[in-house]
């Protein structure tokens, strides 16, 4: 009975080393999933900052098109 005692011991405490490093890993998955999500919203702001200075920029250059007509013979 001893012996199996000591058995169930080693398996519990093998249990116990799974489970802490499951935990672990699990810790370490959600702080990476929480920084790809503030890299994600960033990136977005950032896309849409471009759209916004590329469609000024196209208002720039139909604006600039009108003006160059001027000169056109």
């Amino acid at each position: 009975i001893k012996q199996k005692t000591g058995v169930c011991d080693d398996a519990k405490n093998a249990i116990i080393d799974i489970m802490s490093n499951l935990s672990a890993i699990s810790e370490e998955n959600a702080a990476s999933t929480q920084e790809t999500n503030a890299s994600m919203e960033e990136l977005n702001a950032t896309i849409n900052l471009l759209a916004a200075e590329a469609a000024r920029i196209g208002e720039m250059a139909v604006a600039l098109e009108e003006k160059i007509r001027i000169f056109k013979i």
